[in-house]
Parts: C-alpha cells; structure tokens; sequence
C-alpha cells in the first residue's frame, strides 16, 4: 500500500517558495505519494522558479510528476473553482484525475446543502459537526433579516456601504459560482500560459 503525504491546501501568496520545503518534507518521510494543491498562479511565470525547483528536487529523489490546472466543478464541488494540482509518485506514473460532472449538471449550493437543518446564529448542527453559524451581533442579523428573498441587496440607508448577501430559493443558492483565481481574472486570461505551463511540468 502507498504511503501517501497529503499537503493541501497551502498558502502561499506571499511564500511561493515553501513548495519546495514541503517537497523535502515528503522525501523525508519517504513517501510514495505526494500531494500538493495549490491556486492557478503557481504555474504562472513569475512563481515558474519556485515551482520548477521543488519539480527538480522530486524528479532527482526518484519521483514522477502529473501536474494540470483542474477544475473542482468537473468533480462535483459546488463553484467552479480553479486550482493547480501536482501529484509525485516514487512507485508508478499516477495520472490526474479526470472529472465526472459535465458543465450543464454541474452541483449548486442548493445540491450540496439544502437538506440541512436552518440554524439560528450561533447554532451548532446535532448532525452535521461541520455545519455550523457565526455568532452575528443582533445589529448584523437585523440588516441580513432586510435583504430581499431574491438574493437582491439591503434597502437604502440600511447597515453600511458594502458587505451582506443573501441566499436563498430565489437567489444565487441555485447557480453554479464562479471564482477565478483572482478577483477580475477570468479563466480565459490565465488559462493559456498557465495550462502550457503545467503541461510541460507534467511527468506524463
């Protein structure tokens, strides 16, 4: 049986370079399998550097590398987002998952939660040890309690200038959510430098 070092997610929007100390963490403990995840960006070329290093560093150990920019919708997560996925293995090629949703059934918010239980703030769920509410102030649960069932926004002069959403049967519980990598960075922007790029670094 492989023994597999699992490392995601990781942050690394201001430390690029940590891939390559947790690429020497898995070598050291020897494992078969090493898994990192991580956003779009680290294929890009002004962290290619740090990528390319930790890749070295796995290929000289012995390992080979699988590595592509997969989108979680294809997989059933409820919001398409983007993520760059590499994967090493000492023991055999092990290539990327493919997805097994297609576009037009990928899951809502609505899919993946509706049939918990409603909670109030600060409600802990007696089946669901996951699904949990925030303590909200009663100021905050007054102005959320104002926005329309639609998903729309909050009245005129209601709470401060930015912030508060709803979601509900009307609104955005029922669409797929996009989130690119970046705020205003559309996966058509990225996409073609960064799925070249981690073509080439693929092992496969």
């Amino acid at each position: 049986m492989d023994r597999p070092v699992g490392i995601a997610p990781l942050t690394w929007s201001t430390h690029w370079d940590r891939c390559i100390p947790l690429s020497e963490h898995g070598i050291q403990c020897e494992a078969d399998v090493i898994i990192l995840e991580n956003v779009p960006d680290l294929f890009a070329n002004k962290h290619w550097a740090h990528y390319n290093a930790a890749k070295t560093l796995l290929e000289q150990s012995g390992y080979s590398i699988s590595s592509a920019i997969l989108g979680m919708a294809d997989f059933g997560v409820p919001q398409e987002r983007f993520r760059a996925v590499v994967i090493a293995s000492r023991t055999r090629n092990i290539p990327l998952p493919s997805g097994t949703v297609s576009r037009g059934k990928f899951k809502t918010v609505r899919d993946a939660i509706s049939h918990l239980p409603v909670l109030k703030s600060g409600e802990r769920c007696s089946i669901d040890p996951m699904h949990i509410t925030s303590k909200h102030q009663k100021s905050t649960i007054t102005i959320s309690e104002q926005i329309p069932l639609d998903g729309g926004v909050r009245p005129q002069g209601v709470g401060p200038d930015t912030g508060f959403a709803r979601c509900d049967k009307h609104g955005v519980a029922d669409k797929i959510h996009t989130c690119p990598a970046h705020v205003g960075e559309s996966p058509q922007v990225w996409s073609h430098e960064k799925r070249q790029r981690s073509t080439a670094c693929s092992g496969g």
